[in-house]
């Protein structure tokens, strides 16, 4: 991995498979605990950052938001829980997601059930 992500990786590309998949729910996101787990075990181990990890995350929240409100033990399913509260934070922060007093999140605007 080290090797491929030295000469230079085209993310967009991982971003967009990462995304068809998670639209398409193959594998029922099993894949995607893999997925994240290697992938940050690999940025630790040789100190590296790219923010294709928070992209996808963001991504990943936003497709479960567009058929229904959800809590968090719902949105972080097969992700880190702290790297999901986190990154909802940021988007509840930015607007891009709301919360409701059930502690319940959704996109802005969807009128859901």
């Amino acid at each position: 991995m080290y090797a491929l992500f030295s000469k230079g990786l085209d993310f967009d590309i991982i971003k967009n498979e990462f995304t068809w998949q998670n639209e398409h729910k193959l594998n029922e996101y099993e894949w995607m605990t893999f997925f994240f787990d290697g992938l940050e075990e690999f940025f630790e181990k040789y100190h590296i950052y790219h923010p294709i990890i928070k992209d996808m995350l963001i991504g990943f929240i936003k497709n479960r938001l567009r058929s229904k409100y959800m809590k968090i033990h719902e949105l972080s399913a097969g992700l880190d829980l702290d790297e999901a509260k986190s990154t909802l934070e940021l988007l509840v922060k930015q607007g891009h997601v709301i919360q409701n007093d059930r502690g319940e999140f959704s996109l802005p605007g969807k009128k859901l059930r």
